[in-house]
């Protein structure tokens, strides 16, 4: 970018940039090519000595606990192909989409992984996020389907209890959907949790993945397709600060996503 482009981009002057990129260049950080109204072109750099004049120690992802084979697959996708990164990447895994958000937004991490449908909302409720990557050909997990601990069930009725967990935004928004067709009791729970409310009867069913979970308890619950589930919710999507600047293009430049779909799938 232009000197112009900086100052506009960071809100300083012309002389911090110009003596921005002094120092860059006497310390070796890049090397440029000189080419008088042109301007000067990079001709090589060294990661490691920008990553300390950024302070980047290390880089830090959040995603949903691994608690399926398809979240194992896609945290050791991301973890791989983040091995290409000069600074040390660490996973932080908290369940509930709300969660990792928040930290987010106080640069607590410099990237989380939620749906597409999530991401999409929060894009709408928070400016400075932004998506650096969608996973196109990784999944994000199985479909959302009901579940209620009971067998031989053709369909809901009014007066039900479901589990839900508020800070899942995507299971919400399948919940909210359901609500408006009928008046059902709503009882917090977190997701990690519900799949054992549901084994003790504390409530009569749950919105949760499709997972191998469901098989062992086939003869005692009756699974219903989720009304509100949507595609984009199995596609993973990886969001930003607009504040951490420069993030989005460094995951980009080390996250293969076709590497990710083959691990993944592996």
């Amino acid at each position: 970018p232009t000197i112009s482009e900086c100052t506009e981009k960071f809100g300083v002057s012309r002389g911090t940039i110009q003596e921005a990129f002094a120092i860059l260049e006497s310390s070796g950080s890049v090397v440029t090519e000189k080419r008088g109204k042109k301007g000067a072109i990079i001709q090589n750099k060294d990661d490691q000595l920008l990553y300390q004049y950024a302070q980047l120690d290390s880089i830090t992802a959040s995603m949903p606990t691994p608690l399926n084979q398809y979240l194992m697959g896609l945290a050791t996708a991301i973890c791989r192909s983040m091995a290409k990164s000069s600074a040390p990447f660490t996973f932080a895994f908290i369940q509930g989409a709300y969660n990792r958000v928040k930290a987010l937004r106080k640069n607590t991490y410099d990237m989380v992984i939620t749906s597409y449908m999530a991401a999409k909302n929060f894009l709408t409720e928070y400016n400075e996020l932004e998506i650096a990557m969608i996973l196109n050909d990784c999944l994000y997990s199985k479909e959302y389907v009901i579940v209620v601990n009971s067998p031989n069930v053709t369909g809901l009725r009014d007066g039900m209890t479901f589990g839900f967990d508020p800070t899942c935004s995507d299971q919400l928004a399948i919940i909210n959907r359901l609500s408006c067709d009928y008046d059902l009791k709503l009882l917090k729970v977190p997701y990690a949790s519900s799949r054992f409310a549901l084994k003790n009867h504390t409530v009569d069913a749950i919105v949760h993945r499709r997972e191998a979970w469901l098989e062992q308890f086939a003869s005692k619950i009756t699974i219903l397709p989720a009304k509100g589930y949507k595609a984009e919710m199995d596609v993973p999507v990886i969001l930003v600060n607009k504040q951490n600047y420069g993030m989005d293009r460094l995951i980009r430049s080390f996250l293969d996503e076709k590497e990710c779909a083959q691990i993944q799938n592996a």
